[in-house]
C-alpha cells in the first residue's frame, strides 16, 4: 500500500464520523444480542419495519442500480444500509441512556 493510500485511510479512520459510526455499530451489536436474549425490548415497531424493508431490498434480485455494474451497483445497497443505520440513531441514543 502506498503512503498516500495509508494517509487517506488514516484520515478516514480518525474522522469523527467514522469513529461515531464504529461506536454505533458496536452498540448496535450489543443491542441486538440483548434483544435476542430477551433481556431488553429496545427497538420500536418502526425499526422492525425498516429492518424488514432493508433486508428485503438486499435479498430481492432487482435493485435501483443492478449489482453487476461495478461500484455503482453497490452504492444503492450502501445507501439503504446507511439509511437503516441512520434510522437507528434514536434507538441507539435511547440505549445509551
Amino acid at each position: 500500500m502506498t503512503d498516500k493510500k495509508k494517509r487517506v485511510l488514516n484520515k478516514i479512520k480518525q474522522s469523527s464520523f467514522m469513529q461515531s459510526f464504529v461506536k454505533d455499530i458496536h452498540l448496535l451489536k450489543q443491542m441486538v444480542g440483548l434483544v435476542f436474549k430477551g433481556k431488553i425490548k429496545v427497538f420500536s415497531g418502526k425499526t422492525y419495519l425498516k429492518l424488514i424493508l432493508a433486508i428485503g431490498y438486499f435479498i430481492l434480485p432487482t435493485d435501483i442500480l443492478p449489482d453487476f455494474i461495478p461500484v455503482l451497483g453497490q452504492i444503492d445497497d450502501l445507501t439503504v444500509f446507511l439509511w437503516f443505520l441512520r434510522s437507528l440513531k434514536v434507538d441507539i441514543k435511547n440505549f445509551k441512556s
